[in-house]
């Protein structure tokens, strides 16, 4: 019975700790990690329902895109941009 546990125990703490890195190596909060300007959230129906502390982002100035951690302290605002194109008359 205890090598049933043990083998249990191999058998599933190596994709449980493999995730548990992932997820901290995952950057923190709204800001780009290649720039570090806000990003603009992506939602993808399956990872917010099922993963809701992974949000995908995309970065509007660098074209980043990619995995982070929901941020703790709450999300704060995106400030709207004006457009870079020039007005057409």
């Amino acid at each position: 019975m205890i090598a049933l546990y043990v083998l249990g125990a191999i058998a599933v703490l190596p994709p449980v700790v493999m995730a548990a890195i992932l997820v901290a190596a995952l950057s923190p909060g709204p800001e780009c990690p290649a720039c570090g300007d806000d990003t603009v959230l992506v939602r993808i129906p399956l990872i917010g329902r099922r993963l809701p502390w992974i949000e995908r982002r995309w970065c509007i100035d660098c074209d980043w895109q990619g995995l982070t951690r929901r941020a703790r302290h709450g999300r704060r605002p995106v400030p709207i941009r004006e457009s870079r194109t020039p007005d057409r008359v």
